[in-house]
């Protein structure tokens, strides 16, 4: 079967349209365990499948939504022909109420009625060809994300909670305490000094273990060690083996081994 590096090829073509790309397909094929730098949403007009996501699986039909943050690691199983709309788009298309909601809930629609669905099939239409003649997107963007995300418990934004949303969007470029800190609007010392009373651990491993995180999926999904260091942010095969022993107490191939989901 032929590779297909399907983090290359999507950031591609989100960089056609820059910071927001829609497209409809028609697909057969299914997609393996892979992760993204931004966000998605996917719904199916027609056709059957499952959709796999972290540790979760959620039946596709039409009417079935899927939305992805980049700290998802998923895959996606087709029964038979699949049509469905694909936007994707990153965090510079949120409003800070919205990337908020992204981040706060666990859980979203996954399913919408067919009234309701119709005004996603619309919102889609009219996305795709605002982006094909250089119009307005933001607003059906946030449309579309209003009927997708509850709204998030209202609360005091600390800066903190940034630097939180900030890592799980960019934790595979792995972030810096200097950059943390901007983020918090914070000097780097006494943001260091805060993150590690306030988490436990200091950023950097706050960071390493948000990859590792991320690999445990990948490998328990089937993804080689290599392709699972990579993919999930490490620089080097060394640096990875060293971090996931030292946070799992197993190396990679025997945690795949022992937790490997056939």
């Amino acid at each position: 079967m032929q590779k297909v590096n399907l983090r290359s090829t999507r950031i591609e073509r989100l960089a056609k349209n820059k910071n927001v790309g829609a497209q409809f397909r028609v697909k057969e094929n299914s997609y393996p365990i892979h992760t993204h730098d931004y966000f998605e949403i996917e719904f199916i007009v027609s056709g059957e499948g499952e959709h796999f996501v972290n540790d979760k699986s959620y039946p596709l039909k039409r009417g079935s939504i899927m939305f992805l943050t980049p700290a998802d690691c998923h895959s996606i199983k087709f029964y038979n022909k699949v049509s469905l709309w694909n936007i994707s788009f990153n965090e510079q298309m949120f409003s800070e109420e919205f990337l908020n909601r992204a981040y706060s809930n666990e859980n979203y629609k996954n399913f919408f009625e067919e009234e309701e669905f119709q005004k996603l099939e619309l919102c889609a239409t009219l996305i795709k060809k605002e982006i094909e003649t250089g119009g307005c997107v933001k607003p059906l963007l946030e449309y579309v994300l209003s009927l997708i995300l509850p709204k998030g418990v209202d609360d005091i934004e600390k800066p903190l909670s940034k630097v939180i949303d900030y890592v799980k969007i960019y934790f595979r470029d792995s972030p810096t305490v200097a950059e943390a800190a901007k983020v918090a609007c914070l000097s780097p010392v006494y943001f260091g000094n805060v993150f590690k009373k306030t988490y436990g651990v200091s950023f950097n491993t706050y960071v390493s273990r948000k990859k590792v995180e991320c690999a445990k999926i990948l490998l328990a999904n089937g993804m080689n060690v290599t392709e699972a260091c990579f993919e999930s942010g490490f620089n080097s095969l060394s640096s990875f083996l060293k971090v996931f022993r030292k946070e799992t107490g197993f190396t990679p191939k025997e945690y795949q081994k022992k937790n490997y989901q056939k």
